[in-house]
């Protein structure tokens, strides 16, 4: 049993969100991902130190039943609260309230760092921060290409939005997507307070380190979304496994057999079974590794990236024989 077990049986998630529009749906994963971070009960240390609630909740069963929940509680949690966090227990106490208020969704956070133009070379980043004589600050987006892109910051529950658009023929919505309405976010010469700054204007004679340093759960991020295999994957293994006991063929004595009988059924799914062993086994490995604090950043970073790669992409699914199990992960896969 999980916090969260009790949220399957509620109304709130048994709602069939592919018979709803899209905006709709959009609000619903955004009830969906609170009712989930309420029910886990994280806190400012949680965030801070990365206490096991965060990574709990990364591996958790109910995330598969809304992907774009999953990303908003990631966002909301580990990107903006633990962000915020570090500062808030240190040089900024003002925060603490906020950072509280996003924990309890009282605000929703986004985390505008990838921009338009750029991908990975974001430490060469074009949206400025303009220290005015008044001691306020000047935000401003030079170009479209500069915009801030991913982040959802449409308001959810604001405004009405209305547009012309033309747009390429697409087919129906598949069945159970869960849409985030990511957005591209610029800013237009913004006027913020002294506040607004996390930091102080002083130069650094280690630019390169506090950069990474501020974005270090982007680092926290890669490893938790790979993780969210492991419950996509041991949730397609037990729909197979019922399927495989539930649909039967008739033997050569002209008995009915269920297919789980026959070997070649059998070993891609024990097979699977011991992978999903293994890889929650090397999840707990690389967040105790990822945690260690008397290693290396740069040791730290490699067991993040490698985990990345091998929790998605270490299952040789064979989709042929194995069709059920394969379409499922083979989603996870996707959003790993």
């Amino acid at each position: 049993m999980t916090p969260t077990s009790q949220l399957c049986q509620s109304d709130l998630f048994k709602k069939r969100s592919e018979l709803l529009s899209c905006n709709v749906r959009v609000v619903l994963s955004y009830e969906r991902a609170k009712a989930i971070g309420l029910a886990l009960g994280i806190t400012l240390n949680d965030t801070l130190n990365l206490m096991q609630k965060i990574w709990d909740i990364h591996t958790d069963p109910i995330i598969v039943r809304d992907e774009a929940a999953t990303m908003l509680v990631t966002i909301q949690y580990n990107l903006v609260a633990g962000t915020l966090a570090k500062y808030a227990v240190t040089t900024r106490p003002d925060l603490v309230s906020l950072v509280e208020d996003i924990l309890w969704w009282d605000v929703i956070g986004q985390f505008c760092l990838t921009e338009l133009g750029r991908g990975l070379d974001i430490f060469r980043m074009k949206t400025s921060a303009t220290l005015l004589p008044t001691g306020e600050f000047d935000l401003h987006t030079p170009s479209p290409s500069d915009a801030k892109f991913m982040p959802p910051t449409i308001p959810v529950k604001g405004l009405p939005c209305v547009a012309v658009v033309f747009a390429q023929l697409l087919l129906p919505p598949r069945g159970g997507s869960s849409p985030v309405n990511h957005a591209l976010t610029s800013f237009n010469h913004v006027h913020l307070p002294p506040s607004a700054l996390l930091g102080d204007v002083t130069k650094s004679d280690t630019m390169h380190h506090d950069f990474m340093s501020s974005i270090w759960h982007v680092a926290v991020g890669s490893l938790v979304l790979g993780s969210v295999a492991i419950p996509y994957l041991q949730v397609a293994l037990f729909i197979t496994v019922h399927y495989f006991q539930r649909r039967h063929v008739t033997s050569l004595q002209g008995n009915p057999l269920p297919i789980i009988s026959y070997r070649t059924q059998q070993l891609p799914l024990l097979h699977a079974i011991a992978q999903a062993f293994v890889l929650r086994a090397l999840h707990k490995w690389a967040v105790e590794q990822f945690m260690d604090k008397n290693l290396d950043v740069r040791v730290r970073h490699g067991v993040e990236t490698l985990s990345l790669r091998a929790l998605p992409t270490a299952i040789p699914i064979q989709g042929a024989a194995f069709p059920a199990l394969h379409n499922v992960y083979a989603r996870a896969r996707s959003r790993a």
